[in-house]
């Protein structure tokens, strides 16, 4: 089992307290050398579990990313990039409200695991 790697030094949890809204930025991104984790085969557990909500909720797979982003219970207002289609893409995260059970099958899809 994987684990993950706590690279915020408690930043998360600190600005949830103080209520300070964080601004992930490329949200698609899972590392600058391997590019974006979308049907990227180093994450296919992660992309089966967009592929399932894909079908459900008739959006994209960054739509999904996003409406995941939007549900965390820290408030994030994700910033994408500047592109046409990518506004278009995130744009269809509105029509998503994710349930709770989704969004952790995604969190422990990209290889966390659970406190």
């Amino acid at each position: 089992m994987a684990y993950s790697i706590e690279r915020s030094a408690g930043v998360l949890d600190y600005c949830r307290l103080k209520k300070i809204t964080i601004q992930p930025w490329s949200p698609l991104q899972a590392t600058r050398e391997e590019g974006s984790f979308i049907d990227n085969p180093h994450y296919e557990e992660l992309n089966k579990v967009l592929d399932r909500l894909v079908k459900k909720y008739l959006v994209n797979k960054s739509a999904i990313t996003i409406a995941w982003l939007l549900r965390h219970p820290a408030h994030m207002q994700p910033i994408v990039g500047a592109s046409i289609q990518h506004l278009q893409e995130f744009a269809e995260a509105s029509k998503v409200t994710l349930t709770r059970q989704e969004w952790y099958d995604l969190y422990l899809a990209s290889g966390k695991i659970l406190p």
